[in-house]
């Protein structure tokens, strides 16, 4: 009995999680390994798991388990485990859990140091890309950060609920939705057909549907928009009638459904997508009750307008004010923009952003109690230096914030920016998405809201849109919902091809710090029955000036944000 459920979890782990082949010598060599050193039943399955995801990681060329492959996993492992690696989540998880040093859970990730990921068609799985992204993408780049933006849209498709057979067979299970290509539209004419692809426009203008077979011209003279924020560049599925003038007569058009980070994970849990090494289901629990039993807190401030000295002066009262109420956080992520006036490509600007920073390191300096508890991350605004339109854009440049060198915990962020906490993943977005979106919304039916954007203001929207519209709830189900950062157009928003898996929303991320000139707001999407896995807390703090100099607090226990200020 023993030998049989112990052969149980070890195939499980290696052929249904990972995908993996397994010789009957490694079969053998992992019993081996169970038995030599007595391993409880209750632990097996996370021992193979933990063997398997570092044969991923260090075999990714084959998916064929040999004992030699094997070997050199164990010994890779053992190294791992020595004095050199302390930073290894194994190590971190047997140090003491009341080291209230953040230090050893906090990692931020920059995008250009995420490896690139792409969705590979023929094996239905992630694979690491061969060759490392560059700046200037060849052109198949192109093509290939869309199909890869399909393909993974596509298998969560597959996988809900409404687009899974029924496991009975019968007449239910002919009757259940399907995805029709474009291509298999041909001779089909008069039929009602489910459409999933990119919206976008042809060289005339019209509205067509591309997938990665062709397009179809759409017409939505009638269609009903079940989700209220829909933009060109986005993929969407559509529900309609194929005509005989070969014109896709749309009914209904929405999102691609989004997916719970838990169920990514229970599926996905081997591919390491930040480059941090993937944690295994024992490691996850074991942070996530560190997380209850030692709260802590991330300030979020977006822009930070350092030539302004009442800015200045506010947020030393700020530093001031936290440290009087021992409320210090763990974090402070400074958002740009850095200035109220753009960055010029002059010696006048250059010199005026180092004054800044040096304005600002003095400020931080002036709080020793705040520099050994607290790490700092700058993420740089859209019009900091050196002002480019693509994503993701780089950090600032060190001579400028040379003078910032001297605090002992900082990071200088590119934008976006991802940062790990315990088992928690938030990712950071600088930029006026919201006002940039809705220029660019499709609208359709009764959905178009009666208002327009402030750009010079930035308050977004007129009384009556704001009262009855709501549009940063339909900003992040759009975004989530996408599983992207940038659901625009190329020619909207420029995108460094071979840098687009930086921008992914997939897995989806614990929160999602959307900073913007708008309103500040707290949304969580909730996905259902799922606990907090199944949410993401989108949240935007607002301009540090506009909001009466206000910031929002992240609570790392409850996982959700809340606004907060200086008193009046």
């Amino acid at each position: 009995m023993r030998v049989s459920s112990v052969r149980q979890s070890i195939l499980k782990v290696f052929t249904r999680t990972y995908s993996l082949t397994l010789k009957s010598e490694a079969i053998e060599w992992l019993e081996d390994l169970v038995e030599q050193f007595e391993i409880a039943d209750q632990d097996v399955a996370d021992t193979m798991d933990h063997i398997a995801s570092s044969f991923v990681e260090g075999e990714d060329n084959s998916s064929i388990v040999t004992r030699d492959a094997l070997d050199r996993v164990y010994k890779r492992l053992q190294a791992s485990n020595g004095p050199a690696a302390p930073d290894s989540p194994s190590m971190a998880m047997e140090q003491d859990d009341e080291d209230s040093d953040t230090a050893q859970y906090l990692k931020v990730i920059n995008a250009f140091d995420m490896p690139r990921i792409n969705w590979s068609f023929e094996k239905k799985a992630f694979e690491r890309a061969a060759a490392k992204p560059s700046m200037v993408g060849a052109a198949t780049s192109k093509a290939q950060y869309l199909r890869d933006r399909f393909g993974i849209a596509k298998q969560v498709i597959l996988r809900s609920e409404y687009f899974c057979p029924p496991a009975v067979g019968g007449h239910d299970r002919n009757s259940y939705p399907k995805i029709t290509s474009v291509k298999n539209l041909l001779g089909r004419q008069g039929g009602d057909f489910t459409l999933f692809g990119l919206l976008a426009r042809t060289e005339i203008g019209q509205f067509c549907l591309e997938d990665l077979d062709d397009r179809v011209v759409l017409d939505f003279s009638e269609a009903r928009q079940l989700v209220k924020m829909i933009t060109q560049g986005s993929f969407v599925l559509v529900f309609g009638r194929f005509t005989s003038e070969s014109i896709f007569f749309v009914s209904e058009i929405t999102h691609p459904p989004a997916e719970g980070r838990n169920v990514t994970k229970t599926i996905f849990g081997h591919v390491d997508f930040l480059g941090t090494g993937a944690l295994t289901h024992t490691e996850e629990t074991r942070l996530l009750a560190s997380e209850k039993a030692q709260p802590n807190a991330f300030v979020v401030i977006s822009d930070l307008f350092l030539n302004q000295p009442k800015v200045l002066l506010k947020f030393r009262a700020m530093l001031q004010a936290l440290v009087t109420a021992d409320a210090i956080p763990a974090v402070f992520v400074l958002c740009g923009n850095f200035s109220s006036i753009p960055f010029l490509l002059d010696g006048k600007s250059t010199l005026a952003y180092t004054q800044y920073f040096s304005a600002l390191a003095e400020i931080l300096l002036s709080f020793p109690q705040v520099l050994q508890q607290a790490h700092f991350v700058l993420v740089p605004g859209p019009h900091d230096p050196f002002d480019t339109m693509t994503l993701p854009r780089p950090p600032l440049p060190a001579p400028i914030v040379k003078a910032l060198m001297k605090i002992p915990k900082i990071t200088f962020a590119t934008n976006p920016c991802r940062i790990t906490y315990k088992s928690q993943e938030i990712v950071v977005l600088r930029d006026d998405l919201l006002s940039r979106v809705l220029r660019n919304c499709v609208w359709f039916d009764e959905v178009h809201p009666t208002g327009e954007i402030d750009d010079e203001q930035g308050t977004g929207l007129h009384a009556q849109m704001a009262q009855n519209w709501q549009p940063e709830h339909h900003l992040a189900q759009l975004v989530l919902d996408q599983g992207h950062l940038c659901p625009l157009p190329i020619s909207v928003r420029p995108v460094l091809w071979e840098y687009d898996h930086t921008l992914r929303l997939y897995p989806m991320p614990t929160a999602l710090v959307l900073a913007d000139k708008y309103s500040p707001y707290e949304i969580t999407y909730d996905l259902g029955p799922d606990g907090e896995e199944g949410r993401c807390h989108v949240f935007n703090p607002g301009s540090f000036v506009s909001t009466g100099y206000g910031w929002s607090t992240y609570k790392t226990d409850e996982r959700i944000a809340e606004q907060c200020g200086l008193p009046p």
